[in-house]
């Protein structure tokens, strides 16, 4: 799909490919198999970073650096939702709950005696808003355990992983594909509902989702979202 990338920050150099942050990549790849391994040296190079929000410790790994026990632990929190049931762990309202999805490259958690209770997951695409393609952090994942909420362990997860977001990923915007139902959840932390209906990748075929919304918060001074429909150019996440 062609289209215009938003000059905020440095065009990315292909989908799905971490931008070009020359304090954490080494010299510029040119074959398929060095992108690869860029990737991979920039995943491990931000692997971990502890921010204390508020009192509250906001632990952010990679995901291939999670521990076996936190790997496990996150994998659970995949609805983008604070007040659903941990059962229900598809965002998406698509036939038989069956679709494609991306996980998350790193994680930003808030764990109590060694077990995750909140968990945000963040990755780095490139999707396209009208005619224009934008870089975002996708934010996912975000959910805090049940006994665990009221305590603002969600609020301060989000905000390391939006930082994370601007400073680590260079991306304008945090971008969240959540159920219309959820919406007042981030509007009470100052994300914007987008205009426009969003669509993705499934089995081959671009499909529009219904049900589901996306809202957008700014990572890098006033950034102004672009509107106007959103392809997320892959599996949502």
């Amino acid at each position: 799909m062609n289209g215009h990338t938003l000059p905020l920050r440095p065009a990315p150099e292909a989908n799905g490919i971490p931008p070009p942050a020359t304090r954490w990549l080494p010299a510029v790849a040119t074959s398929r198999e060095a992108l690869d391994d860029r990737q991979g040296w920039y995943q491990r190079t931000l692997a971990t970073e502890l921010r204390t929000t508020t009192g509250i410790n906001v632990v952010q790994l990679a995901v291939d650096n999670l521990s076996p026990a936190e790997r496990q632990q996150t994998s659970t929190f995949t609805r983008h939702t604070l007040r659903r049931s941990v059962d229900s762990v598809r965002p998406l309202s698509l036939p038989a709950d069956t679709y494609a999805w991306t996980g998350p490259t790193w994680s930003a958690m808030v764990k109590q005696d060694a077990r995750v209770i909140t968990h945000v997951g963040i990755l780095y695409r490139v999707v396209q808003v009208g005619s224009l393609r934008v870089a975002v952090g996708g934010i996912g994942g975000v959910m805090t355990l049940s006994e665990w909420r009221g305590r603002g362990y969600a609020r301060a997860a989000l905000a390391g992983a939006t930082a994370f977001v601007g400073t680590q990923l260079w991306a304008p915007f945090a971008l969240a594909i959540c159920p219309t139902d959820d919406v007042a959840f981030y509007e009470h932390l100052g994300w914007t509902v987008a205009d426009g209906p969003v669509a993705c990748e499934q089995s081959g075929r671009r499909v529009t989702l219904p049900h589901e919304c996306a809202v957008v918060l700014a990572c890098q001074g006033d950034a102004a979202w672009p509107g106007g429909s959103i392809d997320l150019l892959g599996l949502p996440w």
